[in-house]
């Protein structure tokens, strides 16, 4: 999955110090961020008729390439 390689990337270089500390707050945002839209696409799966920012997610998934490549 492109998320969790990206989160392991991210994880990688922070704890090694490979990573500039403004970068692994942004990559933790983006982890947070990723939770909650988690959250949100359970609730629609559960309720069909509740809304999901798709926009949001494609957001997300555009931080997460950044991240990969």
């Amino acid at each position: 999955m492109l998320y969790a390689r990206a989160v392991t990337l991210a994880e990688r270089a922070c704890s090694t110090g490979q990573w500039p500390r403004a970068e692994c707050a942004k990559a933790a945002q983006l982890h947070e961020q990723a939770k909650r839209l988690g959250s949100e696409v359970e609730a629609k799966l559960a309720t069909p008729e509740s809304e999901v920012d798709w926009g949001r997610v494609m957001k997300l998934l555009e931080l997460a390439l950044d991240i990969v490549l």
